[in-house]
């Protein structure tokens, strides 16, 4: 199996040896349930090395949304200590980030498991929550949209709610008419939703209608709704 992404052996070790905590994954039974994944800790790692971390910005954020890519050496003996073999989706956390297994590499000559990893964050982290409410049929057209009943899927799920494109303003700071703002709302989880679903920000109550979707494509991935404010909510 091919490496996501371009490494070499002689990766530099920045942290020497450093200790960690070792986390197994569990997938979720189906995307229809929205599960996220769940993860048991497995035990405290004693020596591992971090590679160079490279760091890029996973979407068009304005810096929000940031990926860091690194190699990490885990020594044969601490995983036999561990009683678990390092598999996809497994996490540790080391040295202040959460990485997430996305390639594992066999050890060679039984010295250590080579590990492609990932680690996303969100500046200022999921500081947001929404409930998310799905429409039980399609409207007609769009006078017919008040008339739809909606369903709750999802309450209190951690969010990041920002506005992506920035409308042109008047001099009293009001939007222009004729122009609308857009969001992106990140979740944790992996959903698969109609358009027309609805996301309520659980603080302000303000309602988002989406308008457009982008589900997970790996697990290191966020979902991401884009939305306008539905009028009238």
């Amino acid at each position: 199996m091919t490496a996501l992404f371009d490494v070499t052996d002689d990766y530099a070790i920045l942290d020497g040896n450093a200790a960690g905590e070792y986390f197994v994954a569990t997938p979720p039974v189906s995307n229809a349930d929205a599960s996220a994944w769940s993860y048991d800790d497995a035990g405290s790692i004693g020596d591992l090395n971090v590679g160079e971390i490279q760091q890029t910005e996973a979407a068009a954020s304005m810096g929000v949304y940031g990926r860091f890519d690194a190699r990490i050496r885990l020594p044969s003996s601490e995983v036999n200590t561990l009683g678990v073999i390092p598999k996809i989706g497994d996490r540790i956390v080391a040295g202040g980030h959460t990485w997430t297994i996305l390639h594992v590499g066999l050890p060679r000559f039984g010295d250590q498991w080579r590990l492609e990893c990932r680690d996303l964050e969100l500046a200022a982290g999921m500081t947001d929550h929404v409930d998310i409410r799905i429409p039980d049929s399609r409207p007609t057209d769009a006078a017919a949209s008040d008339l739809v009943d909606y369903t709750t899927l999802l309450t209190n799920q951690a969010a990041r709610i920002q506005t992506i494109n920035g409308a042109p303003t008047d001099m009293h700071g009001g939007t222009l008419r004729g122009f609308t703002k857009h969001y992106v709302i990140y979740l944790a989880i992996d959903l698969d939703l109609p358009y027309g679903t609805l996301v309520v920000d659980s603080e302000t109550g303000t309602v988002y209608e989406m308008v457009g979707f982008a589900s997970r494509q790996s697990i290191t991935d966020l979902s991401q709704i884009v939305a306008v404010v539905k009028p009238g909510a």
